[in-house]
């Protein structure tokens, strides 16, 4: 069961205390509908309390500096404040039974592959990530009309897998059955795959029958792996390859509160620590630590610290030396500039999926990198990357056939044109 309890309110006109930003965004819950979803639909262009600034793109939150998601170096979903600088009051946009199945919408705005997860914690707006991840929803289907809806991965029931022409699209998920609470957070997460794929994406789509065909592939068999999903970090600092995007939803869930162990973990923790561990072993333990340490310091010291200085300098010098923006080759994960690993060689660098390796380092001239939009200028994309999307939007993407059929000669191009200048 499920009762919404926004109200629509009307947008106010503009004015220019806001400014907005554009972000080539990706994809964001609709429903149960999110923080940023809500400040699209509900903001303001002025001031007033208990409102959001309006929100231009929310399909935009690939940062995340908490749990909420982050519109890049703008508006932080986890200092969820109004029109006026202050903190937005809770609002629990639907009310749902502990354990029911509930409608999730989700609208992508690029498709770059993947797969979408939802998590609960009733820890209001203090939930942390631990709690999320102990509370994961469950796929039960997918809503559709005239196909087949994308099977459920039996290895990671939690995850709702894109379909491969997916724009707008609904699942039903299960909520978990020990989660109530007046103020519950629902965490949303996109993680694409356009730069690699996640464990287990290969057993799925090479076992699972009756995937829906798609005019575009559901994912792309050619990317390396991303390595295990669970080490893969959600706070968002500088480039990270397996690009993710994050809203948080404000919801009641009606039941008993079940023990839940999410939130007594992280309260656990803090008191059984620090509390006993310093107050007795700490006077004892100073005391044999300098006695013993000592004795093997001036002999350990001097014998490794001249041996593994000059050996370890000059190994790790050439590795890093590539790619320095002075003609040296160079890896490049957005085929404009060289990024910071598989500068090794152009083995290594093509090993790593997705990247190309730069004969001449940063390219000088100008051209557009992996997926900046193109789509009033098409042929400007950077050498390797193709021009690609819809009539409305294109973005430049690694292609793999497509891409690698033609780089060496577009490259070449590139080389020659940069000496004729």
């Amino acid at each position: 069961m499920k009762l919404t309890l926004a109200s629509n309110a009307a947008l106010v006109l503009a004015s220019s205390f806001f400014p907005t930003v554009h972000v080539h965004g990706h994809a964001f819950m609709a429903e149960p509908e999110t923080r940023n979803s809500f400040a699209k639909k509900s903001g303001t262009w002025s001031q007033q309390a208990g409102v959001p600034p309006v929100e231009t793109t929310p399909q935009g939150l690939n940062s995340n500096t908490g749990v909420c998601g982050k519109q890049g170096g703008s508006k932080d979903y986890d200092i969820w404040l109004d029109s006026q600088g202050n903190p937005m009051p809770w609002q629990s946009h639907s009310i749902y039974n502990k354990g029911d199945e509930i409608r999730v919408d989700v609208t992508v705005t690029a498709h770059h592959y993947g797969h979408f997860e939802v998590k609960a914690c009733a820890m209001g707006s203090s939930s942390t990530q631990d709690c999320f991840d102990a509370n994961p929803l469950m796929y039960v289907s997918e809503i559709v009309d005239g196909r087949q809806g994308m099977p459920k991965d039996e290895n990671n029931p939690h995850r709702a897998m894109l379909w491969g022409d997916g724009m707008e699209l609904s699942y039903m998920m299960k909520l978990p059955d020990n989660v109530a609470g007046d103020e519950v957070l629902l965490q949303f997460v996109y993680w694409t795959a356009n730069n690699c794929n996640y464990d287990g994406y290969d057993e799925y789509f090479s076992t699972t029958a009756d995937i829906p065909p798609s005019s575009n592939d559901s994912w792309n068999a050619g990317l390396s792996g991303c390595g295990d999903q669970s080490q893969i970090p959600m706070i968002r600092v500088g480039t990270v390859i397996a690009e993710i995007f994050v809203n948080c939803a404000e919801v009641t869930v009606l039941g008993e509160q079940s023990p839940t162990p999410p939130i007594p973990a992280p309260t656990m923790p803090r008191p059984t620590m620090p509390r006993p561990t310093p107050a007795l072993p700490a006077p004892t333990a100073p005391v044999p630590s300098p006695t013993w340490r000592p004795a093997p310091s001036p002999v350990a010291n001097p014998v490794p610290a001249p041996v593994a200085n000059p050996v370890a300098s000059p190994v790790s010098e050439p590795t890093s030396s590539g790619g320095d923006g002075n003609g040296n080759a160079c890896c490049s994960m957005n085929f404009k500039t060289c990024a910071g690993w598989g500068n090794a060689s152009k083995e290594n660098c093509e090993a790593q999926g997705s990247m190309i390796w730069l004969e001449n380092g940063n390219l000088g001239t100008e051209c557009e990198m992996k997926d900046t939009a193109c789509t009033a200028a098409p042929e400007s994309c950077c050498p390797g990357l193709t021009c690609d999307g819809s009539q409305w939007y294109k973005q430049c993407k690694y292609i793999p056939d497509q891409s690698r059929r033609g780089l060496e000669n577009e490259t070449n191009n590139h080389k020659n044109s940069i000496r004729a200048f």
